[in-house]
């Protein structure tokens, strides 16, 4: 085998191999995106509840301090969302 052949057939094995590492980060980033956004629904649900629960002036500081944060969060959402679809990386 000529040296430029077992040259080429490793460079085409670690191609490979960085695509196949590529496709599993991407599947994992898209789990961790998903993960996040269903964590964000459920919190929105429990701030409803406390929302519930009146009079209470501690209940009502959490409540919107919870509420900013929520906002916050879903600003970095949104930013990791750009992020992914500039580097071309899909959720799926």
């Amino acid at each position: 085998m000529a040296p430029s052949s077992s040259i080429q057939l490793k460079l085409t094995g670690l191609m490979k191999q960085e695509v196949e590492k590529g496709l599993v980060m991407e599947k994992k980033l898209g789990e961790v995106f998903l993960e996040l956004i269903k964590a964000l629904k459920n919190r929105r649900k429990e701030i409803e509840e406390l929302e519930k629960s009146t009079g209470n002036p501690f209940v009502e500081e959490a409540v919107r301090m919870l509420k900013k944060v929520e906002g916050r969060d879903w600003e970095s959402i949104m930013r990791l969302q750009i992020m992914l679809t500039q580097s071309d990386l899909t959720i799926k």
